[in-house]
């Protein structure tokens, strides 16, 4: 009866031991996948940064070009005028 009881013992203590392991592995993946999300998002805030940079670039790229195009362009005459009126001839 003794010897059972003993053996059940150390059963029940190498079971135990293999719990205590699956709760350690479990603990370091754990660990890892919050390591894991916290890089994430530290990189998906880096992408959101670089994409409002480059929203900022598109803006002001529009505003030089429409700048630009508003230089080129010459005004157009004057109601009642023709082209050639704005020239004065000495």
């Amino acid at each position: 009866m003794e010897e059972a009881l003993a053996e059940a013992r150390l059963q029940l203590e190498k079971e135990d031991e293999e719990l205590e392991k699956a709760i350690s592995g479990v603990a370091v993946q754990t660990k890892e996948f919050e390591d894991d999300i916290v890089q994430f998002e530290e990189f998906d805030l880096q992408m959101e940064r670089k994409r409002q940079q480059l929203q900022q670039l598109q803006n002001l790229l529009f505003v030089d070009q429409l700048s630009l195009s508003f230089h080129k362009t010459p005004a157009p005459p004057k109601a009642g005028e023709s082209v050639g009126d704005g020239v004065k001839a000495d």
